[in-house]
């Protein structure tokens, strides 16, 4: 269709011949036989997209033609495009690919291309080919071996006779037709019986004649069109080679790329798995023993000494945690949860948690909530991660006056819109420097970055958050007064969570003796030493074991309140180990994570294996104090 579209014809449509019976199938498996060329267009418009396959009289000469190699017509028919409906007949001449040897019908049939078809109306053929003759006879053309009228296609006279005086039964191509005839009224009566059988002798060549005229113009044009049509599609034959070639070489250049990029990004993946990994376990010291240091008895000095390598510990953590963040952003691994949790409490843990920085810098922290606002349905941990980003940049950017953390909640649309501002009366943003405020890897100036460093994610992680919450962030801000950075959320009103302050670690908890029975699977000796220390602390007795097969034997053979399992260990790691003792045990330990494992999928691997809990490394006793609350 689109070929016959790009011949000039842009609404050639498929049609059947009107109340047509539909014929059987045609054993070839050719379901239609669809005029896609005629010519002139302007006369035969009626003709184009005919399918002659859907009425019998023309299936079946076409599939005949086809079949035997021969020229074949129709029984009588009415064209489409005679107005007048008058009987005519149509001439098929098959034509194949000329490169194969045709001796049988599958031959024809697997080489066939077409046919090039000749539509006739009987009486304008008829009196074309009689001429003269016309005037001296009346002649009947009736289709098949009967004179019956309801046969007869064709009548020189004006009326039918009852009888004739000759009859010739003529095969045409095909269709057999009877003839009879009398003498008309231009016959010359002087010349006798004699011109009668002349004329009647003459009748059968000079229709075959007229016949074969009509034939070889018709196969002189099925020539002419079959070279053309060849012409032109052997150059677009060529044009798809050259597009297919071109196309292949593009999807193979295409699979490369991607499979340059897919082994790139498996090895970031495991570049950021390896560095996490390594990264983390020298900070699980660095964090925790400066943690202890600090809790320790020391000197004035040294106590600031101990304090500024636990700040500059956690410094870094927050730099490796914004990198695997940003990370799992591009690659679109990073999902967020939908529980309910209270968004005021959050900002207050967030606040609480930055209050001492603020006041170090003598700024005033605080929060203001215009109206009440629900629990609500959502990710917790994102939510407290993009305000801990803002309010402590807030921070970072203001040397005097204050931070100012603005609650609302309200109806936008039928949607519930949870709305946050972050104003500071800091330095300020220029204008110009807006736009690159969300920009990954971007700072304001690069004395910005030496005098407050960062890596320029931070707010990048943000807006990405927000969108991925459904949300909007923005900022506005003035030069030498302050900056106000909001974003907007659409949450839905949870049922209020209740707390049970039993799951809740305070204060006080860091400082009660648990008492319990613990195994500690953990192969890096500074890692042992962190842990059993923070856990003698909280009361507990640790025994240790030094790789995952040693960690199945112990705790197979003794009774453990509790165990922390490390996931990358010789021989057996901790997932294999946790799987083997959960297949073994005899009543259930809870086992939990303390791995340096926190990439994307490392939680689901955990718990997958029989874990019940997941904490990554820089230890925090937090975290150990809320699992043994748990038991």
């Amino acid at each position: 269709m689109r070929a016959v579209a790009e011949d000039g014809v842009p609404d050639f449509s498929i049609h059947g011949v009107p109340g047509a019976r539909k014929p059987l199938r045609d054993p070839a498996g050719w379901d239609h036989f669809v005029i896609v060329y005629i010519e002139p267009v302007a006369v035969n418009w009626q003709a184009l997209g005919l399918d002659l396959a859907s009425e019998v009289n023309r299936q079946t000469a076409a599939r005949v033609s086809r079949d035997y190699g021969e020229p074949r017509i129709t029984g009588p028919i009415t064209l489409v495009q005679d107005g007048k409906k008058r009987p005519g007949f149509l001439l098929y001449v098959p034509f194949y690919d000329a490169d194969h040897p045709i001796t049988t019908v599958h031959d024809r049939r697997m080489h066939f291309r077409g046919w090039v078809y000749a539509p006739f109306v009987t009486e304008n053929f008829l009196i074309g080919v009689l001429g003269k003759r016309n005037q001296q006879l009346d002649l009947c053309v009736y289709n098949g071996l009967s004179t019956a009228p309801e046969d007869l296609v064709f009548n020189t006279g004006k009326s039918v006779p009852d009888s004739f005086e000759r009859t010739t039964v003529l095969q045409l191509a095909g269709q057999e037709f009877t003839c009879g005839w009398n003498r008309g009224p231009g016959y010359p009566e002087a010349e006798g019986e004699p011109l009668l059988t002349a004329i009647t002798l003459a009748l059968v060549p000079t229709l075959l004649a007229g016949l074969v005229l009509s034939l070889q113009t018709t196969t002189r044009r099925a020539s002419e069109l079959a070279d053309e049509r060849t012409h032109a599609l052997r150059r677009t034959n060529a044009e798809m080679q050259n597009q297919i070639a071109q196309r292949e070489q593009a999807e193979a250049e295409a699979l490369d790329a991607r499979e340059e990029a897919e082994a790139a990004n498996r090895a970031k993946s495991e570049f950021l798995a390896t560095m996490s990994h390594e990264i983390r376990t020298p900070m699980n010291g660095v964090i925790g023993y400066a943690d202890l240091l600090v809790e320790s008895d020391l000197g004035s000095e040294q106590s600031e000494w101990a304090g500024i390598i636990q700040s500059s510990g956690r410094a870094l953590l927050a730099i490796i945690n914004d990198i695997l963040d940003f990370s799992k952003i591009e690659s679109g691994k990073l999902q967020l949860e939908s529980i309910p949790f209270d968004p005021v409490a959050s900002v207050r843990e967030v606040v609480q948690l930055l209050k001492t920085q603020a006041d170090q810098k003598g700024l005033e922290l605080s929060i203001c909530r215009e109206v009440e606002i629900p629990h609500v349905l959502g990710d917790p941990t994102r939510f407290k991660q993009i305000l801990l980003n803002l309010v402590s940049n807030a921070i970072k950017f203001t040397d005097k006056g204050s931070v100012r953390v603005r609650m609302h909640w309200s109806l936008v649309a039928g949607d519930c819109i949870l709305r946050i501002d972050v104003t500071d009366t800091g330095m300020g943003i220029p204008e110009d420097k807006r736009k690159r405020l969300f920009q990954r890897f971007s700072q304001l100036d690069s004395s910005t970055t030496r005098r407050f460093g960062g890596t320029g994610l931070g707010l990048a992680i943000c807006k990405h958050l927000v969108e991925l919450m459904g949300g909007e962030i923005g900022a506005s801000s003035a030069t030498g007064i302050g900056t106000t950075i909001w974003f907007e959320i659409p949450m839905e009103s949870a049922v209020k969570v209740e707390v049970n302050p039993e799951t809740v670690a305070t204060d006080v908890d860091a400082l009660r003796s648990f008492g319990k029975y613990v195994l500690l699977a953990e192969d890096v000796m500074i890692n042992q030493k962190l842990a059993t220390i923070v856990l003698n602390q909280l009361g507990c007795t640790v025994d240790i074991a030094s790789n995952g097969r040693e960690a199945i034997e112990k705790a197979l053979s003794h009774r453990y309140d509790i165990i922390y399992m490390d996931c990358q260990m010789p021989e057996v790691d901790g997932l294999e180990a946790t799987r083997e003792i959960r297949k073994r045990e005899t009543h259930h330990i809870p086992i939990v994570a303390l791995t340096a494992s926190a990439l994307e999928g490392d939680r689901g691997r955990c718990f997958a294996a029989g874990m019940d809990d997941y904490l990554t490394k820089p230890l925090v006793r937090a975290d150990l104090v809320r699992t043994l609350k748990a038991l």
